[in-house]
């Protein structure tokens, strides 16, 4: 009965080692699947994130460009303003010259 007692206990000596190297591989493969899933799934919204920034930075120059078209429009259109102001303010005082000439000259 000894013989056979240490029979066995040779054989799962010799099949043990392997035995738990092959539920380690089996752990250590799944943990690295799972990593790498992580790692395609973070590529992929750092690839989204990264192309929101981009259209938002697109976003904001075209915004910021439409601003400054709109401030040069602003002062041109005041510059119109004054001009057109000047030629009232001169008409109003040639029609006022006319008036008070009319008025002596009846």
């Amino acid at each position: 009965m000894g013989a056979d007692n240490d029979s066995t206990i040779d054989k799962l000596k010799i099949w043990a080692f392997p035995a738990l190297l092959a539920v380690l591989n089996v752990l250590l493969t799944t943990q690295i699947n799972s990593a790498a899933n992580d790692i395609k799934e973070t590529r992929k919204d750092i690839i989204e994130l990264s192309t929101t920034v981009k259209l938002e930075t697109m976003e904001r120059q075209y915004l910021t460009q439409r601003v400054t078209n709109l401030e040069a429009a602003k002062q041109e259109a005041a510059a119109t303003h004054k001009e057109f102001e000047q030629r009232i303010n001169s008409l109003e005082q040639r029609a006022a010259m006319y008036d008070q000439f009319m008025s002596t000259h009846k």
